[in-house]
């Protein structure tokens, strides 16, 4: 039992890593569009292409979820009057800074400022300047906006109505034996989930964003731990529906958190479906829809020759085996996407995201973050209409298999050298 421990420990913690792109490259991809639509999960580690076109539009005025929404926050605000603009800094780590507007009239400053000195019993520490007092502005945005999800998912809502923002805390913790543990080993081991709520260190444009991390790894006696950190980037919008649009995002991004959680549980304990979510096992279903399917075979093959073949130009060639595990996590990384994009659609009904739209989008991101950084569009291109042609496979919502195409699809025709 132990040595299935280790080999565990190892698997993990040489896991994958998001890459930070190179800057000094002018290939820098910010997916605003997409952000606006469907979260911001990896926005750092994206590249410019020129397929994102569009604004896409998620919601509705006047639709029964922004009148909710309206309802719930300002049951959980208890403002009568709006909050001050609360502008992120993009791609700062830093708190929110209130931004007071001339036209701001110094009672409504004054009775936040109130209010907070009566819940703290004393006034806030740099004032209404400083970053505690943004916090507790910021908290309040995103309580309102979590309250929201309490009904849509319970074990969503459960972690992140723990968050402060500015604050790690523990959300979860779970122990299990370790059997057979001779001495001088650990006897149990030990999972701790944090979540990070941070106002700001967003690009423009986006409203929040999961930081996928490797999880720290002590093997200690008598319990090992394995801590992951999960990191919740957020923007405060403005506007009467605000809170229903950070639902929203927090949401889509709170399908990847939760995926982090399960798979990191399912690495030391196997089968373990009831200590997870079920979003892991969810994901799993729409990859055994497709992994058999032809297109889904064409695509992986194609994409281990245009990583095989980058990784030799630059003079860091690798096994084959490298190469074909990182074609399956490129692809695994845009079907989770697919998949939190289908998450949050059912809870939060709007326009469809177009299949092409996240290949288009998340191909070039996944790439970047094996190191992969295509400059040849005609292999940019053939490598997105291979993973639509696999995403349209998957029916909406992903709950049964869709129509097959034609058994013989083309081949993929080998990569065009520069």
């Amino acid at each position: 039992m132990e040595r299935q421990a280790v080999a565990k420990v190892e698997k993990v913690s040489s896991g994958r890593n998001h890459r930070q792109p190179d800057q000094s490259s002018s290939a820098v991809y910010p997916l605003l569009e997409l952000q606006r639509s469907i979260g911001n999960r990896a926005v750092r580690n994206v590249i410019r292409t020129p397929y994102i076109q569009t604004k896409l539009q998620i919601s509705t005025p006047g639709d029964p979820f922004e009148e909710e929404a309206d309802r719930v926050a300002d049951t959980v605000m208890r403002m009568a009057e709006p909050a001050p603009s609360i502008q992120a800094q993009p791609l700062s780590t830093s708190p929110a800074v209130v931004q007071r507007s001339p036209d701001d009239t110094s009672d409504i400053h004054q009775n936040l400022e109130d209010q907070f000195t009566r819940e703290h019993g004393r006034p806030p520490v740099g004032g209404v300047h400083g970053a505690e007092y943004a916090n507790w502005l910021n908290q309040k945005n995103y309580d309102g906006a979590v309250v929201l999800l309490q009904s849509r998912d319970p074990t969503m809502y459960g972690y992140l109505r723990q968050g402060r923002v500015g604050q790690t805390v523990r959300v979860r913790t779970l122990t299990v034996p370790v059997t057979g543990a001779r001495p001088g080993q650990p006897t149990s081991f030990e999972f701790r989930f944090d979540l990070l709520a941070r106002a700001g260190g967003l690009a423009s444009g986006a409203l929040a964003q999961f930081e996928t991390q490797q999880p720290n790894l002590q093997m200690t006696v008598p319990t090992a731990t394995a801590t992951l950190l999960m990191p919740m980037n957020f923007s405060s919008p403005d506007g009467p529906n605000a809170a229903l649009r950070l639902a929203e995002y927090l949401y889509h991004e709170g399908i990847h958190m939760l995926l982090a959680m399960d798979r990191l549980i399912e690495d030391f304990i196997p089968g373990s479906a009831r200590l997870q979510s079920g979003k892991r096992a969810a994901v799993e279903a729409y990859r055994t829809q497709v992994q058999s399917n032809r297109a889904f075979l064409v695509l992986a093959a194609d994409l281990e020759i245009v990583i095989g073949t980058f990784m030799t130009q630059h003079n860091q060639p690798q096994a084959q085996s490298f190469y074909r595990d990182a074609a399956q996590r490129v692809i695994n990384g845009v079907i989770d996407e697919r998949f939190a994009v289908d998450q949050q659609r059912q809870q939060f009904p709007g326009n469809p995201v177009a299949n092409s739209t996240i290949a288009q989008a998340y191909i070039p991101n996944e790439l970047l973050n094996e190191g992969i950084i295509l400059t040849n569009n005609v292999d940019l291109n053939r490598l997105i209409q291979e993973m639509t042609a696999v995403l349209n496979l998957i029916p909406a919502g992903g709950s049964s298999p869709a129509v097959r195409p034609s058994p013989n699809p083309p081949q993929p025709s080998p990569p065009t050298r520069p």
